[in-house]
């Protein structure tokens, strides 16, 4: 027993010898950290709403947002009256010239609030979404999808949301159904 504590108070002594020693075979560096306090603008995403009306029981609708609070309405490749449609722009804030990653979680299905009457399905495409630029330029993209947008001089942007609605033939048609998209923004780069 005596032996056995021998030889492990020699094989600490050792290995503590060994750990101190410095020299030309060191492998250690340093890494300097920085911290920037205060110069990045906090960003920020504002609520809005997407509201699709008189779509017809047994129909699908392609809802285009158009970045200016209206969209366009196709069903079978042909336009419908989307009057009623109402696609209100979501406002972000952040550093101006900023490049923000906006992503979604979105809703697949949108339940009635009426027991036994069917769902909506909604699906999502490249015309889905929008991002328009100050000048007025749209960039349609697939809200399924994260994509970056650049914030405008003053450090604002928009982004407008749309899909692809099919209501079942068994549909109340005077129902309201009611879904949540959620959006997040977060600056890219350094």
């Amino acid at each position: 027993m005596k032996k056995l504590m021998f030889v492990c108070f020699a094989l600490l002594v050792i290995s503590s010898l060994s750990f101190g020693q410095s020299g030309p075979g060191d492998n250690t560096g340093t890494v300097t950290v920085t911290v920037s306090v205060g110069a990045t603008a906090v960003l920020t995403v504002g609520d809005a709403a997407l509201t699709v009306a008189g779509i017809p029981p047994g129909a699908t609708w392609d809802v285009i947002p158009d970045g200016e609070g209206a969209a366009w309405v196709y069903t079978a490749g042909s336009p419908v009256d989307g009057s009623a449609i109402v696609s209100e722009v979501i406002a972000i804030a952040g550093e101006p010239l900023a490049d923000v990653e906006v992503s979604f979680a979105l809703p697949y299905v949108i339940a009635s609030a009426t027991a036994g009457n069917p769902s909506i399905r909604v699906n999502y495409t490249g015309t889905s979404a929008v991002w328009v630029t100050t000048g007025g330029a749209k960039y349609y993209f697939n809200p399924v999808h994260a994509t970056t947008i650049t914030l405008d001089d003053a450090g604002a942007g928009s982004v407008a949301l749309g899909g692809n609605f099919t209501v079942p033939n068994n549909a109340i048609a005077a129902e309201d159904y009611v879904g949540e998209a959620i959006v997040a923004v977060a600056y890219v780069g350094n």
